[in-house]
């Protein structure tokens, strides 16, 4: 069974770097570390699974090139970037992780929970994702940085989440595929002051936090599929654009909050002035199944890009589309009662200048 989550750090909380210990192992690339070594501050070992092997609970990086794919269990934190001629401190070129284990480069196991700071991931083909936990496990990255691979088959991905995942200050990169997703979360995720890019989709998740983050996509920002999302005070832009983008989109939900965010990442624009002003406005909707599509909160966004809510049965058209044109043109997956529709289209006209 996967832990409580934790909430996330804000960027005051970001965890302080460990002092070298009995309890730390010290890790550089050769010639500089040894495998022989007793990975002391003084004599690092080489490689990640010697470091492993020897059982202490934190691992200090020098800046360097490590290869190979790695699976992670237990309780562990990684802390990168660090030069050992500066006394282990944050001074050091970046750590990176490279190369492949399957179809991902770092695997955190189920029940493991591990913190990752300062390391950068960048996989190889056969390699599609960068990061993947699984259910069960949780993670904790700050200050890292997330690169999604080339290979196949699959939609190549920074990171894929099953378990519980934590980021802050983080950058992460889709790939260079042409369908990439920056962050793709089935578990629990929330992802606070990160910088999300990706060809595809920035974020596909389910239960999230996503606050204060530089989101660009091609497709979708966020693709909602689930309940209690909330996005608040993001930049979203859809760059390069691909037909029927949308900045946020909602497949199904319910407790979905939508809130101060800036779609197209252009402020002066003037659909932003045209929606900004807009109310909180909830409309709920069920036709025959039991989901009820209540508590969907859209407000105080900037160029909204509509969304559909179709659950088993459908569901409602839950925030503003661009005009009344384009809802009228694009209507959910199911048609709505001609009440309901009456209702938008009222509301609609009262609301637009």
């Amino acid at each position: 069974m996967s832990a409580k989550p934790s909430p996330a750090l804000a960027p005051a909380e970001l965890p302080s770097l460990p002092p070298p210990s009995g309890d730390v192992v010290c890790v550089a690339p050769a010639p500089r570390g040894d495998d022989g070594a007793d990975g002391s501050a003084a004599a690092p070992v080489a490689t990640l699974p010697r470091a492993l092997a020897l059982g202490r609970p934190t691992l200090l990086l020098a800046g360097g090139r490590y290869p190979g794919g790695l699976q992670l269990g237990g309780t562990r934190a990684l802390f990168g970037g660090l030069d050992p001629d500066a006394g282990w401190t944050r001074a050091g070129a970046a750590s990176v992780l490279a190369g492949s284990l399957g179809n991902r480069l770092l695997t955190i196991m189920a029940d493991a929970r591990i913190r990752l700071d300062g390391l950068e991931v960048a996989p190889s083909e056969p390699a599609w994702m960068g990061v993947l936990i699984e259910a069960g496990g949780e993670a904790w990255l700050t200050r890292c940085v997330l690169v999604g691979g080339l290979g196949g088959p699959g939609m190549p991905s920074a990171l894929s989440n099953s378990g519980s995942v934590h980021l802050a200050a983080c950058r992460l990169e889709g790939g260079p595929g042409v369908e990439t997703t920056a962050l793709c979360s089935f578990g629990h995720a929330s992802v606070v002051d990160c910088e999300l890019h990706a060809s595809h989709i920035g974020i596909n998740c389910y239960r999230a936090t996503i606050e204060r983050c530089r989101i660009r996509a091609g497709s979708y920002g966020v693709y909602i599929q689930g309940d209690d999302v909330s996005v608040r005070d993001c930049a979203i832009t859809l760059e390069p654009r691909q037909p029927g983008a949308r900045g946020v989109f909602i497949v199904s939900g319910e407790r979905l909050s939508i809130e101060g965010n800036s779609i197209d990442g252009r402020p002066d624009h003037e659909q932003l002035r045209r929606w900004s002003h807009l109310p909180r406005r909830t409309w709920s909707y069920d036709e025959s199944s039991s989901r009820d599509y209540s508590m969907v909160s859209i407000t105080d966004n900037g160029l909204w890009f509509h969304g559909e809510a179709g659950g088993p049965s459908g569901g409602p058209y839950t925030g503003p589309t661009q005009d009344l044109d384009d809802l009228l043109a694009s209507p959910p997956v199911q048609p709505l009662p001609a009440a309901l529709l009456d209702e938008i289209r009222a509301f609609l006209r009262a609301h637009l200048p």
